[in-house]
């Protein structure tokens, strides 16, 4: 959690230090924001951004955690129930902490069980609970 002014400065270095951030999700409260941030472009993060990203909280005392997350790539835009079907099909499998939007149609899904989470996402027929 950070306020508005330090979270500005956060966005601004990276920029500085030519980070791109691929999603980004925030949540204000009065004056304190929850971001998320993923680095890098949609193939990878480098060392380097991770390095600099870390050094950069760090430096502006910002609390933060690093997890791994589910990249959705290529999400067509303008088709109804894409979301609905990931979620649908995970939420009842595995906790579902988060599900955010980056660059370039992709989304990001934060999950208790990243590996059972793709299994179940690389299914030929993906299983909604609903079912």
């Amino acid at each position: 959690m950070t306020d508005h002014r330090t979270l500005s400065e956060i966005l601004n270095e990276l920029a500085t230090e030519k980070i791109n951030i691929n999603g980004y999700e925030q949540i204000a409260d009065h004056q304190c924001n929850l971001v998320k941030l993923v680095v890098g472009r949609s193939d990878g993060e480098s060392t380097r951004d991770l390095m600099v990203t870390k050094s950069i909280l760090r430096h502006s005392d910002v609390r933060f955690q690093t997890k791994r997350i589910l990249q959705v790539l290529n999400i067509a835009s303008g088709i109804p129930g894409q979301v609905n079907t990931i979620y649908g099909a995970l939420y009842c499998r595995v906790d579902v902490d988060a599900i955010y939007i980056g660059e370039n149609d992709n989304l990001y899904v934060e999950v208790s069980n990243l590996d059972k989470a793709i299994w179940i996402l690389s299914q030929e027929n993906v299983l909604s609970c609903l079912e």
